[in-house]
Parts: structure tokens; C-alpha cells; sequence
């Protein structure tokens, strides 16, 4: 597995762990976790940098917090942690899923699956 950078990682390709910031130039971590609740998708936040990153970036949205709507799936913040929430599976329980379902009803509420549809509908079936 490949990795760059020591902040929490996410997916690119298979097997490629990169720093949230370092996925989209100028971007947040709110953007990559919103993006992936907006396709349901399980989201693990791995932020062993939290405290040096809170104290040198600032946060608008605490995504470590916890609480529903600010939270987007489990957290860790050891590597122990991290292969505790794969090897339990705690990843996809029911308290993850119900932590990404108010991050996606707070962050994602227009999103519902159907954007190329409506475009399609509306520029080539005169609003069909």
C-alpha cells in the first residue's frame, strides 16, 4: 500500500492513501467526507495530526467531534485505533450509519442521486 503524508487518508484508487488536503488543491476535509456521504458511502476519519492541524489550519466543522450532523462515520486517531475499527468492524455499525446520515441530512440535503438525470431532462427532453 502507498502512502503520502501522515493525516487522515483517502481513497484515490485502490490501495492509495492520501492526505485529505492533499486531494483536492486548496480544499478541505469537509469537501472529501461530504462528497463521500453524498454517495453513502462508509467514511473512517484518520487524524493521528488532529491537534497540530487544529492549532495550524484552525476548523470551520469539527468532523472528530462525535455528534450527529458534525461527524461523518468513526473516528481514530491511533493506528491501533484505526486497525480496531476495521478488525471490529465498527466501520459499518449501525451508530456509523446513523452518524452519516445526519451528515448527509445536515451537508448534502439537495443531493439526491438524480443531478445527470435532471440535466439530461432539461437541456435535451424539453423538461420531461
Amino acid at each position: 500500500m502507498r502512502r503520502r503524508g501522515q493525516g487522515a487518508g483517502v481513497a484515490q484508487r485502490p490501495g492509495d492513501l492520501v492526505r485529505a488536503d492533499e486531494q483536492r488543491a486548496g480544499g478541505t476535509g469537509l469537501e472529501v467526507e461530504a462528497e463521500a456521504a453524498c454517495l453513502d458511502r462508509p467514511i473512517v476519519s484518520y487524524a493521528p495530526d488532529r491537534a497540530a492541524y487544529r492549532a495550524s489550519r484552525g476548523t470551520y466543522v469539527d468532523l472528530l467531534s462525535g455528534r450527529p450532523g458534525g461527524t461523518p462515520g468513526t473516528v481514530a486517531t491511533t493506528e491501533g485505533e484505526l486497525l480496531e475499527v476495521f478488525r471490529s468492524g465498527e466501520w459499518r455499525s449501525a451508530e456509523t450509519t446513523a452518524l452519516r446520515a445526519a451528515f448527509r441530512e445536515r451537508f448534502c440535503p439537495y443531493d439526491d442521486g438524480r443531478a445527470a438525470e435532471c440535466v439530461v431532462r432539461r437541456l435535451f427532453l424539453d423538461g420531461a
